[in-house]
């Protein structure tokens, strides 16, 4: 958001001061020093670690390691032309990212700020030419809250009411707004600038043997903690979205031998709504002989077969069977890293996912050949 200012005449020396309040470690400022060449004069802070970051960053600024709302700018700039103030309030009490948890008022009020500087600025004969404030697109519906039995929430019939009178206080002062929304992306920034999240999944319970070891449990309690799991995911979703939670929360199917896969759907019962993208695990383990994925994956179809199944932790040798590739939805699999751990390359480099991508590509890619469906479910000693 840009605001400007028209100064007086008797105010334009030069050159004016610039400012950075709410400064962190120095990432504004330094984007402010490659744009203007220099950097600030002063800047703000009230966390004393981030400001210590940013003085090495920036050792010729002026730091004031102090509560903005207790800093008087006149102790500063009384009479002062500036020409850059930037401000970069507190974003998570707006962000739609914090979902529907209660907001805090003086951390979303901070911006309000920004005019009572501006007025006081004046007033001693000083002057601002432009300010910036960078936050989060939401920040237009800054708005009144409600007292709930939750806390404090934003009013949603009220949806911007307190960013209107902030805009009047400004433009009141001689200011001038105009806002865009800009990304990361577009400016070099290896990030799509807005998080999409696909799928949320609860923990669930392996149903291995060795996993059964440890906890000392049965099957059929660990399918059964693996539901419990799943309704409590939904059961907060639900409450920190008003039930309009923005993505699905994937069920897990979970088992050892192909009838306890079975068993596990019926106790889900009517959770699983026709066409459902469901999960299946403890299958992993079983990468090595493809025809005992295929097994399980064969005794959920016949009873489901509407069900989109996620294969969880399915290796590229398992995807080259034909029955793994024709029964599953989709699939994953830490193994895109795994050839780079063992051979000391950057396992967290994203040229070992782009090739591990092209390999599954290829195995998917794939036409379709002869399998044989199995003549029968065998049932491996565990139910």
């Amino acid at each position: 958001m840009l605001l400007g200012f028209e100064a007086p005449l008797a105010q334009l020396d030069y050159p004016p001061l610039i400012l950075d309040s709410f400064a962190g470690g120095g990432g504004a400022s330094t984007g402010i020093e490659m744009a203007l060449g220099r950097s600030p004069d002063i800047a703000i802070n009230h966390n004393p670690a981030a400001l210590a970051l940013h003085a090495a960053n920036h050792p010729e600024t002026l730091h004031l390691s102090e509560n903005v709302y207790k800093v008087d700018p006149l102790d500063h700039v009384a009479g002062k032309h500036i020409g850059l103030g930037w401000f970069s309030p507190d974003c998570k009490h707006f962000s739609k990212a914090k979902g529907g948890k209660p907001v805090e008022r003086n951390i979303r009020d901070l911006a309000w700020i920004i005019p009572g500087w501006v007025e006081r600025i004046q007033e001693s004969g000083g002057s601002i030419d432009v300010i910036i404030l960078e936050n989060v697109e939401e920040f237009r519906d800054w708005g009144p809250l409600l007292d709930t039995e939750r806390g404090l929430m934003p009013d949603p019939e009220a949806r911007g009411q307190t960013f209107q009178k902030w805009c009047k206080a400004l433009r009141r002062l001689g200011g001038k707004i105009e806002w865009r929304e800009l990304r990361a992306c577009d400016f070099g920034a290896p990030t799509e600038g807005v998080v999409r999240i696909a799928v949320a999944v609860a923990q669930d319970y392996m149903c291995e043997p060795f996993m059964l070891a440890k906890t000392g449990l049965s099957v059929m309690e660990h399918q059964r903690l693996t539901i419990e799991r799943y309704d409590a995911l939904v059961t907060e979703l639900d409450r920190l979205f008003d039930c309009r939670c923005p993505f699905p929360v994937m069920p897990v199917l979970q088992g050892y031998a192909p009838v306890g896969y079975v068993r596990h759907l019926e106790m889900y019962g009517e959770r699983l709504k026709p066409g459902m993208w469901v999960g299946v695990g403890s299958v992993c383990k079983r990468n090595g002989d493809p025809a005992r994925i295929v097994e399980v994956l064969t005794a959920i179809k016949a009873i489901r077969p509407d069900l989109n199944l996620h294969g969880f932790g399915i290796k590229l040798t398992a995807l080259g069977h034909p029955g793994v590739r024709e029964l599953l939805f989709s699939a994953d699999s830490m193994a895109w890293s795994d050839a780079a751990r063992k051979q000391g390359r950057n396992a967290n480099c994203w040229t070992e996912a782009a090739r591990y991508r092209d390999a599954v590509g290829q195995a998917i890619a794939l036409p379709p050949s002869p399998w044989q469906m199995p003549l029968f479910l065998v049932d491996r000693g565990l139910p």
